[in-house]
């Protein structure tokens, strides 16, 4: 997907003086195009250090950083469970003796599983406070990806609260025409410091110093 990127890449040394710097960001309707700067490429190995990197079908970006000193595309990540998973919904019935303790329990599978990419809360039904909701005894606990649901449909169990899930369908997103629309696509997300973007694919070439996109 960005190979020839990747194999320059790794003829740097990040771990010291050398740095991957993001010179711009410009975006059209179905693309997102970035520009970086291999620097500092002291070393022996000539590496071509200017490029870009087509990112088809964008659904998602943070950017925080311009310097950076890792580059990575993953296709299994918790940024992109909400875009390639199914979508569930978790049902349960019955009261726990400390609703509490479940929801405890829920937040340390929660972090176990995605760590600090989403945070806990995200898929609870919004409608009622979660500890209000275990005390009725039944009801709508979530909705989300299915990795997510069945991770939490796993606490539930063991406090024999009888969770049931229900599957939804394919993710969907807001298109340009303001409506939703159901997504089979498959997205990647690639990841430079603490900055990320969230793309159908990704696709890069060398440009010149003059042609940066400023």
């Amino acid at each position: 997907m960005l190979d020839e990127l990747l194999l320059e890449i790794s003829k740097v040394d990040l771990e010291f003086e050398d740095c991957i710097h993001l010179k711009s960001l410009k975006q059209n309707e179905d693309s997102l195009y970035l520009t970086f700067e291999l620097v500092g490429n002291e070393g022996v190995q000539k590496i071509h250090p200017w490029w870009e990197v087509q990112c088809h079908n964008p659904r998602s970006l943070n950017i925080n950083d311009r310097y950076f000193y890792d580059f990575a595309v993953f296709d299994d990540h918790g940024f992109l469970w909400e875009y390639n998973q199914p979508v569930f919904e978790l049902y349960f019935r019955g009261k726990p003796e400390d609703a509490r303790s479940v929801i405890g329990a829920l937040y340390l599978e929660h972090v176990h599983l995605a760590g600090d990419f989403i945070p806990f809360g995200e898929y609870f039904n919004k409608l009622v406070a979660l500890e209000r909701l275990l005390n009725a005894g039944f009801g709508l606990l979530s909705e989300g990806p299915e990795i997510m649901m069945r991770a939490y449909a796993k606490v539930l169990d063991r406090y024999n609260m009888s969770p049931n899930l229900l599957l939804r369908g394919s993710p969907k997103h807001w298109s340009h025409t303001r409506q939703w629309i159901l997504d089979n696509s498959k997205y990647y997300v690639l990841s430079f410091g603490k900055s990320y973007v969230l793309a159908a694919n990704f696709a890069c070439k060398k440009i010149s110093k003059s042609s940066f996109r400023e």
